[in-house]
């Protein structure tokens, strides 16, 4: 069962979701309980690590790099 990693789109809390089945929705966010959840490709927090995702900056969300 993989561990997989998730970054909400409203509050921009990171948290990891165990998933059940490959093929099992997103979870909610834990914090806020929003549905708009993104799977991250890479351990960590992308927007939290201050890693700027292509040339063009932070990608567009409601989330802000911190700093």
């Amino acid at each position: 069962m993989p561990i997989y990693e998730y970054e909400c789109k409203g509050c921009c809390n990171c948290f990891e979701y165990l998933a059940l089945s490959p093929n099992e929705p997103a979870p909610e966010c834990p914090e806020c309980h929003c549905q708009d959840v993104e799977k991250l490709m890479s351990a960590g927090c992308i927007r939290a690590a201050g890693i700027a995702k292509g040339s063009g900056g932070f990608s567009e969300s409601a989330c802000k790099p911190s700093g």
